[in-house]
């Protein structure tokens, strides 16, 4: 007995086709055709099936051939010569008259069909013979999946070959399908008519594939809960309704059919007709809807009128606009007597009776119907442009009400979004000028219409809001509005966020302006950005001074685009430096302009648009900052910190995407100025020595050393830094915080220089060297110097980010000094700074080393040795371990977090009774989110929580504290069992009445949607 004779009793006398045994014997049979000669391994596995192929046992022989389908399957096609393909294909073929294999000759055929050697005769005995032997929907839905895939395989390859039995075919396809239920068929069936149809002559068959294919219109199809094929009712719709569209010949036994649908009192069904309608319009054309078509804009126009669903609303528009692209097909210059034109007349009347009065119900439907059938074609948009316009026109000029004249420039949108649709807009590449509005005729009746509602004398926001959208519109119409124009509209919009204090309308205007800017940046640049920065103050003090915030809103908005970026950025810095001119204490000015700066920056993300700032940066802000703390006397608020907070910010996001050789240069100057006290780059002079560095240095020098500090710090590993080696240079820094007690902005920023440092530092060895000497050197200082505590704390998150063993040797101290009289309660705060993100340093677009996971594992690290500290400390040290905990609960990620909750909760709930606000709202916030993704956990504590956190909500000082209380309060009734909730109700509704007289209307409006959510259990 060989190799192969094994196998196949081995597979043969397991139990059925799926078992252990038989899925292994039946691989190892693969294995053996496809090594050498896969031809002749082939054909001494039938020799070895023969016994069994040829069974009397049915059973027996639908086995032996689901084994010699599932090789071919599996075998390496382009090895089988064509003879042995056909010879394959005739034996599969000649024994599908045996009902009890077919099945698994199907799985055999299905994989012939797609071997190379296949050829078009085979193809068309294959139908053949599945066609005349095969009962497709007898059989199980497995076996029919494979007939459509068959099908499938046959008609995309082989198509011009079975065009030779084309009636036969078709018919046969038609049979096969009737009757079929299955989703997952009929998805592949619905797909095969249309190829089809594509495919094949039908025009002897359309009856009966029509009828196989729209009996199942409207689907009605609802996949079962645990539903593993993912086939949705809407995939369905979708598949059939691409078949229904595959032919015109369909259209006569499709039209009448859908015109019954339409008045069903399923919305779904309505639905689906209008959406198939839509679909099939334009394939079915003018000629084949002519007969009903004035039934089915009845049908349609309905569905308008009396909306009672957005959604079909806006289906049956689109139908209504499929429909008219298809009559118009057939509309002639001699419109006189042409049927399609003839046949949107009573349309088109009955919108204009409604239209007669603009502020009816039916009035703006109306307007929404002739919109959807002009934006159908030229001929369409013509002659409705004709017969409406000067109805609208008229009523305008009769009317002095602002609602009516509103309602009209409403109906008057809906053409011009009509225009935009048909004719395009100024974005579109494509410029035809025979292909061009009838509006044009009309453009400047309807400017003066729309300018003079924009600046409506009332207190009716409807006017004018109409009026800017009407020129918005207008500003984006292909070949419409002239250049001058288009500016005129932009003045008329910025007059509007100058003059006008309604939100709406500012809104409105800055989205237009927004949207002219995409194509037309000369514009803005010319008059909108020279008119806000004319209307901004020059100082804080001045009169003007209201107008600033939201004037810099809006530069803001349209500095999305480069172009005016770079404009307004320069004036933006101007202004900064004539703000700054101030006194100290009038810094809020200059703040909000050069944060309105820093925010333009920070969106933008292609490197180009952000590194070209560094000249300006370095020049005039550096040079304005190094400036002001030479001078004897303090006389700007450039030096105020929430300023030099936001300089650093921008220097960051400049410095971070700088190249490699632009970032050495200008470290290399800033090393210049900051170590050898050469202001030669900045071109300054002064009779004072400019050394931040050293501890005799005003604290107005000290100050800047923040910038050094985030520039530096963001240097890449490419760059070489210009110092001796780095522990000396770390030395350097570390004496210098020591030494600043006065500055604590210097402290930070040298602490965030020698952590960035530390963590860039390529030779592991050298550094954790260096690293255990400076513990050991700050660690007996830090309660004297509280500079030391600083250096540590930014060094530890350096390591913490490598995940190396030496920062969680820091770590351990830190932990110990949690329980420090002194130091406990710096370094519980300091567990922020270690696990949470810093926006300057010490993070990916920094071009630190940050390891996947680190978060994670620092977590992981921790927790056990707080909580063991904190059960173990006094009293008074307990909340310096909630504070620390509480960072590492805010920085974890979520699974993490509710993976080691429970043991926690006893902790978190003591937590709520401290006096730390950031410490209580984080702890809420844990809550909040432990009761949405793990409700069974809060299930067990709900007894202490509720009584806990209504605690807060009532007493609370802090007004976030409380409203954060309120929403995790609110969440329980939404996402634990009424059982569990129900005990507390009555308690719970009763407290939060207390809450609802709150003196603080947002807790107040918090308080009154937790109480109702209370209510519902």
């Amino acid at each position: 007995m060989t190799s192969m004779d094994k196998h196949v009793a081995k597979y043969m006398v397991a139990t059925g086709d799926a078992s252990a045994e038989a899925v292994s014997a039946s691989d190892d049979i693969s294995k053996i055709v496809n090594s050498g000669d896969t031809q002749a391994n082939l054909l001494q596995l039938i020799q070895s099936l023969g016994e069994y192929l040829t069974n009397d046992d049915g059973f027996i022989r639908a086995k032996a051939t689901g084994l010699l389908s599932h090789v071919l399957s599996e075998t390496n096609q382009s090895s089988i010569n064509a003879a042995a393909v056909d010879v394959l294909v005739h034996f599969y073929c000649d024994r599908l008259s045996d009902e009890t294999c077919v099945p698994k000759l199907l799985e055999g055929i299905d994989a012939l069909v797609t071997f190379d050697n296949f050829k078009e005769k085979s193809a068309v005995t294959v139908s053949k013979m599945l066609f005349e032997n095969v009962k497709t929907q007898s059989f199980p839905q497995t076996a029919r999946y494979r007939v459509f895939s068959i099908i499938g395989s046959l008609v995309a390859r082989y198509s011009s070959a079975l065009r030779s039995m084309n009636n036969e075919f078709v018919f046969g396809f038609s049979q096969a399908m009737d009757g079929e239920k299955d989703p997952r068929n009929l998805m592949k069936a619905f797909a095969l008519v249309k190829e089809i149809v594509v495919n094949f002559d039908i025009s002897n068959h359309v009856e009966d594939l029509f009828e196989v294919t729209f009996c199942y219109f409207p689907i009605t199809f609802k996949p079962p809960p645990d539903d593993p094929y993912g086939i949705t009712a809407e995939d369905l719709k979708i598949t059939l309704r691409h078949s229904l569209s595959s032919s015109p010949l369909f259209a006569k036994f499709a039209m009448p059919l859908l015109l019954e649908k339409l008045s069903s009192s399923s919305g779904s069904a309505k639905k689906d007709s209008m959406e198939t309608i839509a679909e099939c319009a334009p394939v079915y054309g003018a000629n084949a809807l002519l007969p009903d078509i004035n039934e089915l804009f009845d049908a349609l126009k309905v569905e308008v009128f009396h909306a009672t669903d957005p959604v079909l609303e806006d289906t049956a528009l689109e139908a209504i606009h499929q429909v008219v692209a298809a009559l118009s097909t057939t509309i002639s210059s001699d419109s006189a007597n042409d049927p399609a034109e003839n046949a949107l007349k009573p349309l088109v009347v009955e919108c204009m009776v409604n239209l007669k009065d603009p502020e009816l119900k039916n009035a703006k439907p109306a307007g929404r119907i002739l919109r959807a059938a002009a934006s159908a074609s030229d001929p369409a948009f013509n002659s409705i442009i004709d017969a409406i316009m000067p109805i609208l026109l008229r009523h305008h000029r009769e009317t002095d009400l602002a609602t009516q004249k509103k309602a009209v420039l409403d109906v008057l949108l809906e053409f011009l979004e009509a225009s935009k649709t048909l004719y395009g807009e100024r974005t579109d590449a494509k410029n035809d000028a025979d292909f061009q509005t009838p509006l044009l005729g009309y453009k400047d009746r309807l400017w003066e219409l729309f300018e003079s509602a924009t600046t409506a004398s009332n207190e009716y926001n409807g006017l004018r809001l109409a009026g800017i959208k009407g020129l918005h519109v207008m500003t984006l119409m292909k070949n419409y509005l002239a250049d001058n124009e288009v500016g005129l509209a932009v003045r008329t919009f910025t007059k509007i966020l100058v003059d006008q204090n309604d939100n709406e309308l500012q809104v409105k205007a800055l989205s237009s302006l927004l949207s002219i800017a995409k194509t037309q940046q000369q514009q803005i640049l010319d008059y909108t950005v020279p008119v806000l920065m004319d209307t901004m103050p020059a100082s804080e003090a001045d009169d003007k001074a209201s107008a600033h915030q939201k004037n810099l809103e809006y530069l803001t908005e349209l500095s999305s685009m480069p172009a005016i970026f770079d404009v307004v950025g320069i004036q933006l810095v101007s202004k900064f430096e004539t703000a700054t001119r101030q006194q100290p204490e009038q810094y809020i000015y200059a703040y909000e302009i050069i944060h309105a700066f820093d925010t333009i920056l920070q969106q933008k993300t292609e490197k180009q648009d952000i590194g070209k700032w560094v000249d300006l940066v370095f020049e005039k802000l550096f040079g304005q900052c190094i400036s002001a703390s030479l001078a004897s006397q303090t006389t700007s608020s450039i030096l105020d910190d929430r300023i030099l907070s936001v300089i650093a910010s921008i220097t960051a996001v400049i410095f971070q995407h700088l190249e490699a050789s632009v970032q050495s240069e200008y470290i290399n100057r800033l090393f210049d100025i900051y170590t050898k006290s050469d202001l030669s780059s900045l071109k300054l002079e002064s009779d004072h020595t400019f050394k931040p560095l050293d501890a005799s240095s005003p604290d107005a020098q000290k100050k800047t050393s923040t910038l050094f500090a985030v520039a530096v710090s963001s240097y890449s590993r490419t760059v070489q830094l210009p110092i001796a080696s780095h522990e000396e240079f770390l030395d350097e820094l570390v004496s210098a915080a020591l030494s600043s007690s006065s500055c604590e902005l210097q402290v930070i920023a040298l602490a965030q220089l020698h952590g960035a440092i530390v963590n860039k530092w390529a030779d592991d060895a050298v550094r954790n060297t260096y690293v255990e000497g400076l513990v050991s050197k700050l660690v007996p200082i830090a309660e004297s110097n509280h500079a030391a505590l600083t250096i540590l704390l930014w060094t530890c998150k350096a390591l913490v980010l490598m995940a190396k063993p030496i920062g969680y040797t820091i770590t351990d101290q830190l932990i110990t000094w949690c329980a420090s009289p002194v130091l406990g309660g710096r370094t519980a705060h300091g567990f922020e700074l270690i696990v949470g993100d810093d926006n300057l340093v010490l993070n990916r677009a920094s071009g630190a080393t940050l390891n996947l996971l680190y978060k994670q594992r620092f977590f992981n690290y921790c927790l056990p040795k707080l909580v063991e500290n904190f059960k173990s400390s006094q009293a008074d040290i307990k909340p310096n371990y909630l504070i620390a905990l509480s960072y590492l609960l805010r920085n974890v990620r979520k699974q993490v977090l509710l993976n080691e909750l429970p043991p926690l909760i006893p902790l978190l709930l003591d937590s709520l009774e401290l006096d730390d606000a950031s410490l209580k709202i984080s702890t809420l916030d844990t809550f909040r989110i432990a009761v949405i993704d793990a409700p069974e956990i809060i299930s067990q504590h709900v007894r202490r929580l509720v009584p806990a956190l209504l605690q807060v909500a009532q007493h609370s000082k802090q007004m976030a504290v409380r409203i954060s209380a309120l929403t995790c309060l609110a969440q329980f009734p939404v996402s634990l069992t009424r059982d569990v909730l129900q005990p507390h109700s009555t308690y719970a509704i009763k407290q939060l009445s207390l809450c609802l007289d709150d003196n603080k209307r947002l807790v107040r409006r918090q308080a009154v949607d937790c109480r109702s959510k209370w209510y519902g259990i």
